[in-house]
């Protein structure tokens, strides 16, 4: 969980704190690298679902989770006594029910040591009761093994169906190209998921800010992908920032031979957007802006993008390849902007998502999912000037 919440862009405590509704105290103590308890599962998927990891995702949890809550409660049971062991009176404080949260392992120990609890006076006998020499300790030792074996094989059965639950096999995560195709060599692809447009925008004027509303709710924990396309621009930084107060990472920047820009950014994990939040773009003067917002699920890094760009009347526009950023597949993000030609064709195996169009100029925005870790390129035709941004999610 620490892993993942550095790769979730390290949130602070005070934003989990908002994303998941748990106090900063407790948010702090479950992330604390000397904490010596298991966290409750309930917490365990509340924090993972906040750090951007889809509800499909939740039954693997669960299941590492009760994969080592049985290897805590393991360690915890009595160890079977290699001697027979005197008998001596019940301690009704030697035996304790299971709480929410389990003693994690010390990392100095390899192995814990051995226990011998007491054992209650068997039924039927008292404290002062005369007992043969040749029983005493028998009866002991024939109680912990018959309290310790069913013990031991409940146990062994519940982590073995936690284990055999971990490794199913999951059917590939619907994307809005549909399933991934039969038959595809190697791992299924990370759960990716396009869930709509959020934010929309292409106007003509000089400005160096745009802003955009949220026409939606945005899902928190999902990333936004913003794509961009300026015309007759100029160098210079390109900022995204949301009304949350996040800030996106640029992942992509290309200028053709007249200056039109295309540009690629994302913000992952994000919190709660609702309709009426917005987000800001900040970049050098341009006569015409197209920006599109779009949300997916399932995606927490991207790779280094690749671009290109080419002149108008050419037969086709290419850029690539990349491998993508997920292990053992991805999604690929390809923004183009074009202008003065027709709008670009997607090679088979691309979804394409809404044109934004203006005038003669159009910014094309397309995806698909990669099952393996082979690298992939964008291609398609048009005879427009063209400029295009190639990411790889993972």
């Amino acid at each position: 969980m620490r892993e993942l919440k550095v790769r979730s862009g390290e949130p602070s405590l005070r934003e989990l704190a908002r994303r998941t509704g748990l106090p900063r105290s407790t948010l702090a103590d479950t992330f604390d690298p000397r904490r010596t308890r298991l966290p409750p599962l309930d917490r365990v998927l509340t924090i993972v679902s906040a750090l951007g990891r889809p509800p499909e995702e939740a039954d693997i949890w669960a299941a590492a989770w009760r994969t080592l809550r049985c290897r805590l409660a393991n360690q915890a049971l009595p160890a079977l006594p290699e001697s027979p062991s005197p008998a001596s009176p019940a301690d009704p404080t030697a035996s304790t029910g299971p709480t929410a949260e389990l003693p994690l392992p010390a990392p100095v120990m390899s192995s814990p040591p051995a226990i011998r609890p007491e054992l209650p006076t068997p039924a039927g006998e008292s404290i002062g009761q005369t007992v043969p020499a040749a029983a005493v300790g028998q009866r002991p030792r024939l109680l912990t093994l018959t309290v310790a074996l069913p013990l031991t094989v409940l146990l062994a059965v519940t982590c073995a169906l936690a284990f055999s639950i971990a490794r199913a096999p999951r059917p590939p995560a619907a994307t809005a190209a549909g399933a991934v195709a039969a038959g595809a060599a190697g791992p299924a692809a990370p759960p990716s998921v396009w869930r709509g447009r959020v934010a929309e925008e292409a106007r003509i004027g000089d400005s160096t800010t745009d802003t955009v509303p949220v026409t939606r709710t945005v899902r928190p924990g999902d990333t936004l992908v913003l794509s961009l396309m300026l015309t007759s621009t100029t160098p210079g930084p390109i900022t995204v920032t949301d009304s949350r107060g996040d800030r996106y990472r640029l992942l992509g920047d290309v200028t053709d031979d007249r200056r039109h820009r295309t540009v690629v950014a994302a913000g992952f994990a994000v919190p709660l957007l609702a309709a009426g939040d917005t987000l800001t773009v900040t970049h050098p003067a341009a006569s015409k802006h197209h920006l599109a917002v779009d949300e997916f699920a399932g995606l927490i890094t991207a790779g280094p993008s690749a671009t290109g760009h080419g002149p108008a009347a050419g037969a086709v526009f290419k850029v690539g390849a990349v491998p993508p950023a997920g292990v053992g597949g991805g999604l690929l993000l390809a923004a183009v902007g074009t202008n003065s030609g027709s709008a670009p064709q997607f090679a088979p195996g691309w979804t394409e998502l809404p044109v934004l169009a203006l005038s003669s100029y159009r910014l094309s925005v397309a995806f698909r999912v990669t099952p393996d870790s082979a690298a992939y390129g964008v291609s398609g035709t048009t005879d427009a000037q063209w400029g295009a941004v190639l990411v790889p999610f993972g």
